[in-house]
């Protein structure tokens, strides 16, 4: 990128340009759903299902909020566990979950993996 210009053709980037770019714009974007999604919590007890590396959850923790995470990825749980100590991360699919805990809210936001 030359001076905030796109690489080669005019309003395309290159991968790693893109890459960059939705990089730095994630923490202003998780920011914005965990605004959009706190006048829905209702209590100190969050579960966030499909929490990946944990970028909502540092709002989620923020907040105030006791957060347990869950990912199908043990990857991802690895980071968020480095990143956000506090935070109970289990390996767990919630269409199959063995959570036996009550919670006051639950949240899900872009759910998915990618390779």
């Amino acid at each position: 990128m030359d001076g905030g210009r796109p690489h080669g053709r005019a309003g395309v980037y290159s991968p790693e340009e893109q890459n960059l770019r939705l990089m730095a714009e994630a923490p202003r974007h998780y920011r914005w759903i965990y605004e959009q999604l706190e006048p829905f919590l209702r209590g100190p007890r969050v579960l966030e299902v499909g929490a990946g590396v944990g970028h909502l959850t540092r709002y989620i923790l923020q907040g105030g909020y006791q957060v347990t995470c869950t990912d199908v990825n043990e990857k991802n749980l690895a980071v968020l566990r480095t990143c956000r100590p506090t935070v109970r991360a289990v390996l767990d699919d919630i269409a199959s979950t063995r959570l036996q805990e009550v919670f006051d809210s639950m949240c899900r936001t872009a759910v998915g993996s990618w390779p």
